[in-house]
């Protein structure tokens, strides 16, 4: 899916369409995505306090050692999809901030609900997409492996995403 615009920073506001597809195209590195997500809030987090409650910021920051230990519970808060409790009484975060932490949060739930999705396919047919999906094995591995036409392996695994596409699309919100 390249359509000019990096739907990572927008998923949220993207359509069910558009959201499967990347699901599916990026269901590889999911966790990696995630991670970078997590990681890139948690700055966005950081920098907000730095610049809305500057003096709260620097004695919450008196050294690099409180620096990392905030990020760590920044971080952790959302791993573990708690609030995020370390922010200065009374602050706010802004609209973007908020974008992202919604945008952090459907994509963590739809890549769940995507894997779960694929596992109704059945055993054989959920294996083949999985390790499709993976890139572990080729259109011309399946064709190999089946003993069948690679246009018969194309059809199958179009079969299967198109399967996959009916039965995640109505789940997304």
């Amino acid at each position: 899916m390249r359509t000019g615009k990096d739907i990572t920073k927008e998923y949220f506001k993207a359509d069910k369409a558009r959201r499967f597809e990347y699901l599916y195209d990026n269901f590889r590195i999911r966790e990696s995505l995630l991670k970078c997500e997590k990681f890139c809030l948690t700055y966005m987090i950081e920098t907000a306090v730095m610049n809305e409650a500057w003096p709260e910021y620097c004695n919450q920051f008196i050294g690099q050692k409180n620096r990392i230990h905030t990020h760590k519970m920044i971080y952790e808060c959302l791993k573990n999809d708690e609030p995020i409790d370390c922010l200065p009484d009374g602050m706010e975060l802004s609209e973007r901030v908020i974008d992202a932490y919604k945008n952090l949060c459907l994509m963590k739930v739809e890549f769940d609900l995507f894997a779960n999705t694929l596992k109704t396919l059945g055993k054989p047919d959920e294996d083949l997409l999985r390790r499709y999906i993976m890139q572990e094995i080729t259109l011309w591995d399946i064709a190999d492996e089946r003993k069948i036409a690679y246009e018969t392996a194309k059809g199958k695994i179009r079969d299967l995403k198109k399967t996959l596409k009916m039965r995640t699309i109505p789940c997304l919100v």
